[in-house]
């Protein structure tokens, strides 16, 4: 039929054609070995998510002081340092914790570590009291002034006062009156050393001795001198305070120089 033969109105369809290009459909083949590294990454990555996670929030749920305390006590000094309980046991500052308890009355000196898996351990070392500086401070064996501990009483504590500017004289002679007189079963009661440096003492046995404030050193060999010569129950003050020899005050009448 010649297109003059085609009805009115209709359209001729021209054939069908195939696709000059046709959908690839194809397969990716994964090795396993892949999937077992990926499998290891990923279980990598999670643990070191727990493992940070950890290392800030692992919690420090003890501590223990460990020590020979014969003025201080354990439970004191822990509690003192609670704030440790709030800290990651991994990141907790132990110089921090050093330096807190160095600081605290009569600590000498302390050593801090950490204890797997949740503690700190306090080794501690502390002085030893002798005396009451100006009833305010413990004055230690080994010369060191230091605060009262709470709690601690002071009865019994021989009393040395001075004046702050002398501080450190005051110090120096009274320890070195203690030595000497612990030869002879003897203590200082207490002492009292002025701005000038005029030393005042009181022994165990009763006396009163005057020292002034020159040539402590050669007057203290006196005194431990009349120790040996004298009865202790006769005498109730001695004066060195002259070139050479002392007054006595006893405990009758009368004074002998």
């Amino acid at each position: 039929m010649s297109d003059k033969q085609l009805p009115r109105g209709a359209t001729l369809v021209p054939p069908r054609r195939e696709p000059l290009t046709r959908k690839l459909k194809f397969r990716v083949r994964i090795p396993a070995q892949v999937w077992v590294g990926l499998g290891i990454a990923l279980l990598f990555v999670g643990a070191g998510v727990l493992v940070r996670q950890a290392y800030h929030t692992w919690p420090v749920k003890d501590v223990v002081v460990i020590g020979r305390l014969n003025v201080l006590h354990a439970e004191e000094i822990a509690r003192q340092i609670l704030w440790v309980r709030n800290e990651s046991f991994f990141t907790l500052d132990v110089t921090r914790v050093q330096r807190q308890v160095a600081a605290m009355p009569l600590v000498s000196r302390v050593a801090v570590r950490k204890r797997w898996p949740d503690s700190v351990e306090l080794l501690l070392y502390e002085e030893l009291p002798v005396a009451l500086w100006n009833d305010e401070q413990l004055l230690t064996a080994t010369g060191r002034l230091s605060d009262i501990p709470p709690g601690f009483t002071t009865t019994g504590l021989m009393r040395l006062y001075g004046a702050d500017p002398v501080k450190n004289e005051s110090v120096k002679y009274f320890r070195r009156l203690q030595q000497a007189l612990n030869d002879r079963g003897l203590t200082v009661n207490s002492m009292n050393v002025n701005a000038v440096q005029a030393v005042d003492a009181t022994l165990s046995n009763g006396w009163v001795v005057r020292f002034g404030r020159k040539y402590f050193e050669e007057r203290l060999q006196r005194l431990v001198a009349l120790l040996g010569k004298l009865d202790a129950n006769e005498v109730r003050q001695v004066d060195l305070r002259y070139g050479k020899g002392a007054a006595i005050r006893w405990q009758t009448t009368g004074v002998t120089g």
